[in-house]
């Protein structure tokens, strides 16, 4: 008697059985679905650990550097940023400059899946700049005497 005379259910086990004699490496270690959870759980800790590395690299340039430029939504003036800290997934960034609407220098952060996106350009690079940063940096909201009420001497 073959398996069609038996109809569809004797169909679907004979279609089983014969997967499990065409997978037999799957199917030696137990069920073919544990396998290709082994797998995935494979692929997406080779993933995870790119990922760290490639974050690892970014971190380590980043705190070689001290000033930073980010790129600028449309409409608004490029400013210079001074790098905080930098954590597990994150830059802690302050601007060197006031807004001319705000009353506090803006602190932000910037994820590190977003930085390349961000980044502009180092400003620790060319030694005039790195001098302005500093100025700009020590000087702070002594720049800025009609909002603060000090008048300079």
């Amino acid at each position: 008697m073959a398996a069609s005379d038996l109809g569809p259910k004797a169909l679907n086990v004979a279609a089983l059985n014969d997967l499990c004699h065409l997978c037999p490496t799957w199917t030696q270690a137990g069920c073919a679905l544990n396998a290709v959870s082994r797998e995935v759980s494979k692929l997406a800790a080779n993933v995870r650990r790119r990922r760290r590395r490639k974050l690892l690299a970014l971190r380590n340039e980043i705190r070689r550097h001290t000033f930073v430029t980010l790129r600028t939504v449309k409409g608004e003036c490029s400013c210079w940023w001074k790098i905080h800290g930098v954590r597990d997934e994150t830059v802690v960034l302050e601007r060197l400059e006031m807004r001319h609407d705000k009353n506090r220098f803006c602190v932000i952060m910037v994820p590190l899946d977003e930085w390349e996106a961000k980044f502009e350009e180092w400003n620790d690079d060319e030694d005039h700049r790195v001098s302005l940063c500093q100025e700009c940096w020590y000087d702070g909201f002594m720049m800025y005497p009609h909002v603060f009420g000090h008048e300079s001497d």
